[in-house]
């Protein structure tokens, strides 16, 4: 049996977008980026997540990037993963990709997303 700890992370990001929000969690203490249909946003210091916001992951192991999904639009976030991305103008972009179908094994034997 999984734990949610083992589950496949459903967020990843391009070194680019990795160090940009480690820089902002350095400057912050920490960071939250919230993924919705209308693109992705760091919310401001000491901003709690939506209720009902599904997390998607941890981005360092100090546990000082999180990344965290809108519930209210129409994706299955269960199912897929997140690619972060970074513009030359240091917004954060995303796009998704399936889970492979041993991670959506994964993905059921650890549980449903947390929930905010």
């Amino acid at each position: 049996m999984y734990t949610t700890d083992e589950a496949p992370s459903h967020v990843v990001a391009t070194p680019a977008a990795r160090e940009h929000l480690a820089r902002l969690a350095h400057a912050r203490g920490e960071v939250t980026l919230l993924l919705s249909d209308r693109g992705a946003a760091v919310l401001k210091a000491g901003q709690q997540p939506p209720s009902g916001t599904l997390h998607l992951g941890r981005l360092d192991d100090a546990g000082r990037i999180a990344c965290v999904a809108d519930d209210s639009i129409t994706r299955t976030w269960w199912r897929t993963r997140a690619h972060l991305d970074l513009t030359d103008d240091l917004q954060v972009t995303y796009d998704l990709s399936d889970l492979s179908d041993a991670e959506i094994f994964e993905v059921l034997a650890s549980g449903p997303l947390r929930r905010y």
